[in-house]
């Protein structure tokens, strides 16, 4: 009878304490600085905005582990488009909603293959939801 007792007991003050609500992180500013790996591998800070009429609906779309993620693979996409990736240096990433997408516009620079440094530009395309869909290099010329 004590066993069940404190069975019950211990049921109980788990259920009372472990009360854990699973609610999506979200983000706390529609621009700030974010740290992203450059070609060398070292952590830089790069500048995101989040378009002023999508950063509601945004916030809402997806989590911020969802976010960074998605970050990621831009500058994955990026490094690609880089003649040497060792000079890839992220610059600012932009997020706006269009077409029922989500679209990153990510600004950054890179050496080209004379070893003049200049600014590279790239747009990617996600569902709703941060899956990958494509990417577009966009000519800075």
């Amino acid at each position: 009878m004590k066993k069940i007792i404190l069975f019950i007991g211990v049921v109980l003050c788990a259920s009372c304490t472990h009360n854990v609500q699973t609610k999506k992180e979200s983000f706390q500013q529609a621009s700030d600085s974010l740290k992203v790996f450059n070609g060398d591998d070292k952590k830089v800070f790069a500048k995101y905005e989040i378009g002023k009429f999508n950063y509601s609906e945004i916030s809402k779309m997806i989590s911020k582990s969802k976010f960074d993620s998605i970050i990621l693979k831009v500058c994955e996409e990026s490094k690609t488009t880089c003649k040497y990736i060792l000079t890839y240096e992220p610059k600012k990433f932009n997020l706006i909603i269009k077409n029922n997408q989500l679209n990153v516009y990510h600004e950054y620079s890179a050496k080209n293959a004379m070893g003049v440094p200049g600014l590279m530009y790239i747009e990617c395309y996600f569902t709703r939801n941060g899956e990958f869909v494509s990417s577009k290099f966009i000519d800075s010329e």
